[in-house]
């Protein structure tokens, strides 16, 4: 059987290329998506050829494929491609991957949901495929998850205010559009950390920079938390680490997973409030962790929830994010510089009060383990 993955890069490129890899690797299956073009070759020749040979196109939904239809956009090519497997009377199987209209010309098939959770739909799709091939009953993957206290709060989109920090080397503030994203309600926990370090050493966490591979090299054993404890923060972690973290759980879940920005950190705690705090404008100890001798349980101060509900924003540890502080840039391409990176939110062992701000920012090189600093993670929506 041979299967042509059609999809979104901005949504759902992550979720395409795991299918393609498990796909190929079940026997009776061959799987294209568009990493397996041919160099020098004519690309649109290629895709249409393994449409016309497919005998089957899975169709990733997601809200990019139905955006308004521009040059050489990603969304255009899913609808042609859906098209012309309509022309060539193509079996096609939708996949919902995030809430989205369904294209006219494929409104009536029955999709698959993996918009609640991706592994029930990965098993739905593995055992529709094992019966298309009469290969006997299908055994559903394990489906995979982090330890609790663990839940995503969902962000709608909106606006959030910087700080300028260019008298401090850092990059300009301003007012900035956040599109909808979900977050951690709380900070990565020993626990979630630990199933990480049972495939710490695998190289494809750490190869998105040559500066990432260079700082493992260098540190090829990960250092213990400085507090023990199975629902607190992870500790003495750094930012490469906290990044590899991310790679490896998107891998994990299917999900695009990362550290947030500090627009979306910042977004995350104030809502469209313009509160000086998570949970108001006056400071109180009895809604965060601060001024202690070690971090708490992440759950032990829901008062301190912000208006999403994200809890521990304030104090504990401080979170990496994203962002350079230098510049403010965020991706792949930005992680190969030495730069320092942002953190935010103060943490046990701060007094002053300006740290737990929502809107204060602060510094340091990636490179940094320590006891005060850990982080939470983000997914995207299409």
């Amino acid at each position: 059987m041979h299967i042509f993955i059609s999809y979104a890069k901005k949504d759902s490129q992550n979720l395409a290329f795991r299918l393609y890899d498990e796909l190929n690797a079940i026997q009776g299956i061959t799987a294209w998506a568009d990493k397996s073009l041919i160099p020098s070759e004519e690309w649109d020749q290629d895709i249409q050829s393994n449409i016309d040979n497919c005998d089957l196109m899975i169709v990733l939904l997601s809200p990019d494929v139905n955006r308004p239809k521009t040059d050489r956009q990603d969304s255009s090519f899913v609808l042609k491609e859906i098209s012309r497997a309509k022309r060539k009377l193509k079996k096609i199987l939708p996949i919902m991957v995030e809430p989205t209209d369904i294209p006219l010309e494929i409104e009536r098939i029955e999709y698959i949901d993996f918009t609640s959770n991706q592994q029930v739909g990965l098993n739905r799709l593995f055992k529709y495929l094992y019966e298309l091939l009469n290969r006997g009953p299908y055994e559903p993957l394990p489906i995979f998850s982090l330890p609790s206290p663990f839940d995503w709060c969902e962000i709608p989109s909106g606006f959030v205010t910087i700080k300028d920090e260019n008298t401090n080397g850092g990059s300009k503030g301003g007012i900035f559009e956040i599109d909808r994203f979900s977050i951690s309600k709380y900070p990565i926990t020993n626990a979630q950390f630990q199933l990480f370090l049972g495939d710490y050493s695998n190289p494809n966490w750490w190869d998105y920079s040559n500066e990432s591979l260079s700082w493992f090299r260098d540190n090829p054993q990960p250092v213990e938390t400085s507090f023990e404890g199975s629902d607190l923060p992870r500790t003495n972690v750094s930012w490469y680490e906290a990044v590899a973290f991310c790679k490896w759980l998107s891998n994990k879940t299917g999900y695009t997973i990362s550290l947030p920005s500090e627009q979306q950190w910042q977004r995350a705690a104030q809502g469209d409030s313009s509160w000086a705090y998570p949970w108001g404008d006056r400071f109180s100890t009895k809604f965060c962790n601060c001024n202690s001798e070690k971090t708490t349980s992440v759950i032990k101060y829901p008062e301190g929830a912000s208006p999403y509900k994200v809890m521990d924003l304030s104090g504990n540890v401080w979170e990496w994010c994203a962002s350079e502080w230098e510049t403010g840039n965020l991706g792949l391409a930005h992680y190969q510089s030495k730069s320092h990176r942002v953190l935010r939110g103060g943490s046990w062992k701060n007094n002053d009060l300006t740290y737990f701000r929502c809107d204060f920012r602060r510094k340091h090189l990636p490179s940094g383990r320590g006891n005060t600093a850990g982080f939470r993670i983000v997914r995207r929506f299409g």
